[in-house]
């Protein structure tokens, strides 16, 4: 069996492979989600909020938000608290929690059982400042999920 050799040590090739194997899916996955193809941006109380979804465009059936916050160059980091509240016009409105999944980077899986103009309205809440809210138009459409 073949040996990586590393500080004098031997490393089996059967134990690297499948680390690395895993490293390159983790990296894959993540570029999947921050290539997405349409995004939305607006900034409100001094806070970049982008908004997209996978699969892009957004379709009935479930699909995942995602919102990236961030406050001049830095990234604002995980202690805000993100709502989000959807609705679609003949529909009450519905909120759930973003969960922060990196760093300034919020996501939850979302059902949306109607195609048409969603309104997606994310709402960052801190424990330093008044809550701030945006506003994003979503056309969901009727297709199949890729």
């Amino acid at each position: 069996m073949a040996a990586i050799w590393k500080r004098g040590s031997a490393i089996r090739l059967a134990t690297v492979l499948p680390l690395a194997c895993c490293l390159v899916s983790c990296v894959s996955d993540r570029e999947s989600y921050v290539k997405a193809d349409q995004k939305q941006e607006q900034t409100a109380g001094g806070v970049g909020i982008v908004l997209w979804t996978v699969p892009s465009p957004a379709r009935v059936g479930e699909n995942i938000v995602f919102v990236e916050l961030a406050a001049g160059s830095e990234k604002v980091l995980s202690e805000f608290h993100v709502l989000l509240t959807y609705k679609e016009p003949s529909v009450s409105p519905m909120t759930t929690p973003l969960r922060n999944t990196d760093i300034g980077i919020f996501s939850s899986k979302l059902y949306l059982s109607k195609a048409g103009e969603w309104s997606l309205m994310v709402t960052v809440q801190s424990p330093s400042r008044a809550p701030i809210r945006a506003t994003f138009p979503v056309i969901v459409s009727d297709g199949p999920q890729e």
